[in-house]
């Protein structure tokens, strides 16, 4: 029995099969998990060279070692030579945490019905209250930001107003939002403080 998965981010992409699998060229893209994410540049162990953030699907490079200079360089300067690999997910945040990079930012698109209500009572002004429901994540993004940097806030971006329905009292918008949760983390100094006591302590004992 044969299990096909279709991609998460189908309705995305009407015009493509919701089982085709890296946009039909597997050679040259890797997705591990249907979902739009960054490319990575390795070199063999690991250490990391360029990380570029776009909305293709999952790319991890490894460098070969060799080199190659571009014929349209004017300063013919040498550029490592990559090979496209296939590492999972967990494979690439533990590169990424060792490179002192962390996943920190998750960014949804996501269709949304806002309700507005206008009420009003007899000499009183109209007054306005909203309620939102999300009906479907159409996406979900991941970046990794710099270990050291410290974020903490969430915020919604209205992209586009989808449909509006006009009632008696009533305008309900389906729209879709962007919204973006930032996690903050802090840098641990506690190993350099310790290093810094045991050094000022080695010093009196020299001294004495």
């Amino acid at each position: 029995m044969c299990i096909a998965f279709v991609d998460p981010l189908a309705d995305k992409y009407p015009s493509m099969s919701a089982f085709m699998y890296t946009a039909g060229n597997p050679v040259m893209l890797v997705d591990p998990d249907g979902m739009n994410d960054d490319d990575f540049y390795f070199d063999k162990k690991g250490k990391l060279i360029k990380y570029v953030e776009n909305d293709q699907p999952d790319r991890v490079f490894v460098a070969t070692g060799e080199t190659k200079v571009e014929p349209n360089d004017p300063d013919l300067v040498p550029e490592p030579v990559y090979k496209q690999t296939n590492m999972s997910s967990n494979e690439v945040e533990k590169n990424m945490n060792n490179n002192g990079y962390k996943k920190v930012i998750k960014e949804e698109t996501v269709i949304e019905e806002t309700t507005h209500i206008f009420t009003s009572e007899p000499n009183m002004t109209e007054t306005e209250s909203s309620s939102s429901l999300i009906l479907k994540i159409e996406d979900t993004k991941y970046k990794y930001v710099e270990k050291g940097k410290s974020v903490s806030k969430a915020n919604s971006v209205v992209k586009d107003i989808i449909k509006v329905k006009h009632t008696h009292h009533s305008v309900i918008e389906k729209n879709r939002v962007v919204k973006t949760y930032e996690y903050g983390y802090k840098k641990d100094n506690t190993q350099k403080t310790d290093n810094v006591i045991i050094f000022i302590i080695n010093l009196i004992s020299a001294i004495f």
